[in-house]
């Protein structure tokens, strides 16, 4: 009973910071401009990039152990 408590709480916590930054979201918008928009996109692209690079290494070790 007690990990299905923190378990309900962690998904109320992480439910209320997603609720933050969405409300948040568009005076940030505003506050950075089109130029901050634009760093801010190029640098979630490039975390994204790096995560699907890092995906794909895990998966070819696995399928070709000699690899690692």
């Amino acid at each position: 009973m007690a990990d299905k408590l923190l378990v309900s709480a962690i998904c109320v916590a992480l439910a209320a910071i997603i609720w933050l930054c969405l409300y948040f979201a568009a005076p940030i918008s505003r506050m950075l401009g089109v130029a901050g928009m634009n760093v801010v996109t190029r640098i979630m692209g490039i975390v994204l990039t790096v995560i699907a690079f890092q995906m794909l290494t895990a998966g070819l070790k696995k399928l070709l152990p000699g690899l690692a």
